[in-house]
């Protein structure tokens, strides 16, 4: 450590000021990393944790909520506060069980209103776009596009049978 403070100390003129700030921050930086705490505790057995207890009834907690509530302006924090527990910790569970996050089981729940509100529309009385936007998405040329990929055919072919 003795040689390390000499060496910053021989730092030309202009930059040892930089050079002392720096190097302070480094050494207090590898001191913090070397002690022992519950962060780094935590940080460590990240790859090898237990799925959280509860994945499967936090999962099903989760699309009981989504489905009850008015799906086109809902958020994964909206479903977290609903279900009274952290965003992150919804995430983890959610992911888990399913596989997938929550944004995107909320869209695919999204795709699916829409393609049953296409389904049972009459097509004199309503629109793709009005569905779109019932359904939450506010960029038609996507939805349209994403809608065809899930199930094989435009939402206006949908709409017309």
């Amino acid at each position: 450590m003795l040689e390390f403070h000499d060496i910053v100390d021989a730092a030309d003129a202009p930059h040892s000021e930089l050079t002392r700030r720096l190097a302070g921050e480094l050494v207090v930086s590898r001191l913090l990393l070397a002690v022992d705490s519950s962060i780094t505790q935590s940080l460590g057995g990240w790859g090898a944790s237990a799925p959280p207890a509860g994945s499967e009834q936090t999962y099903r907690r989760f699309v009981a909520a989504a489905e009850q509530s008015p799906i086109e302006s809902l958020t994964p924090l909206d479903l977290a506060r609903t279900l009274s527990m952290p965003l992150r910790t919804l995430q983890e569970h959610v992911h888990r069980a399913s596989g997938a996050t929550p944004s995107v089981l909320l869209r695919e729940m999204r795709y699916r209103r829409a393609h049953g509100m296409l389904r049972t529309s009459d097509a004199t009385r309503t629109t793709v776009t009005a569905v779109a936007e019932a359904c939450g998405f506010g960029h038609l040329g996507r939805f349209a596009g994403e809608y065809k990929l899930r199930f094989g055919e435009a939402p206006a072919e949908t709409l017309r049978r």
